[in-house]
């Protein structure tokens, strides 16, 4: 009789672990990895552009170089809609003239934004509509001399300041080279309006457009 049992009982296990054991297989779901996205909530884009340009009146033969620095950092809030700080410096330094030496204008500007990508079914290109807006002070100085042999000027650090607000809507697409790291390419059109104050002037006020074409490259932490 207890051997008979034992094999009841080993019997009843067998059954019990055969039932039990495609059941706990069913209940385990294989799920494909998520596909990260350099858009998704919660990324952070750090991207811009930089120039540096050499110009030149002929006709005064006369030079500056400008150096132009324009970093943006984006958070995404939701998928593909990035909140962005706009930044700028701009620096200018001039030729001497004759009665105008070490002269200079330095800039900064921050601002907000806002961008939102699109996707595709390429996992690299981002189509990309913008709109950013940017407030900025500048500051010009230089020496007065009197005359071109002079050596000691009549007047030292001499100063005008200027106000400038600049608005800029753009269309382009974003390129990822790697996992992390794009370029882009837009078309743009800005408006500018610009407020200078001198020393015994009147305040002047002077509005722009400008259309063109800019690249920059983008880096994405996500």
């Amino acid at each position: 009789m207890h051997f008979r049992s034992r094999i009841a009982l080993a019997g009843l296990s067998a059954c019990t672990l055969a039932v039990a054991t495609p059941g706990n297989a069913q209940s385990e779901v294989v799920r494909a990895p998520k596909r990260e996205s350099p858009i998704q909530r919660g990324s952070i884009q750090i991207s811009g552009t930089a120039s540096f340009v050499l110009s030149r009146d002929l006709g005064n033969d006369y030079g500056w170089s400008t150096l132009e620095i324009l970093p943006r950092v984006g958070y995404f809030v939701a998928k593909g809609l990035a909140v962005t700080a706009n930044l700028r410096y701009r620096g200018v330094w001039y030729d001497d003239q004759a009665a105008i030496r070490d002269q200079t204008f330095r800039e900064w500007g921050i601002g907000p934004g806002v961008t939102y990508f699109v996707s595709t079914r390429s996992p690299r290109v981002f189509p990309f509509v913008a709109g950013r807006t940017l407030y900025s002070r500048g500051r010009t100085r230089f020496d007065r001399f009197a005359t071109p042999q002079s050596t000691e000027p009549v007047e030292e650090d001499v100063t005008s300041r200027t106000t400038t607000a600049t608005w800029q809507v753009s269309a382009g697409a974003l390129y990822m080279l790697v996992k992390h790291v794009g370029i882009t390419g837009e078309g743009f059109y800005q408006r500018t309006k610009a407020t200078s104050q001198s020393p015994g002037s009147n305040e002047s006020t002077n509005s722009a457009q400008q259309y063109g074409a800019q690249w920059g490259i983008a880096a994405f932490v996500f």
